[in-house]
């Protein structure tokens, strides 16, 4: 069974707020992007699907213990 890859997009928020940051925590977040882009979502990265009012579904993935990052899931083509 193989686990899909999916492609992983940053706002320009996300990407000036990442710049800022030291260079340790920029690893650590690449870590998490990477695994986020690998599909390993029990063991990689804690992710969680959100309750919400809205038809989109939004995901919360745990960085560290105080960050977040918040994500949906979209269509790139055929995958």
């Amino acid at each position: 069974m193989s686990v899909p890859s999916y492609r992983v997009v940053l706002n320009e928020s996300l990407l000036s707020t990442v710049l800022t940051r030291s260079p340790a925590s920029r690893r650590r977040l690449r870590e998490k992007l990477e695994f986020l882009g690998e599909g390993l979502w029990d063991s990689g990265v804690r992710v969680k699907r959100l309750r919400g009012l809205s038809r989109k579904v939004v995901f919360e993935a745990r960085v560290s213990r105080g960050d977040r990052l918040l994500f949906t899931l979209g269509r790139d083509g055929e995958r």
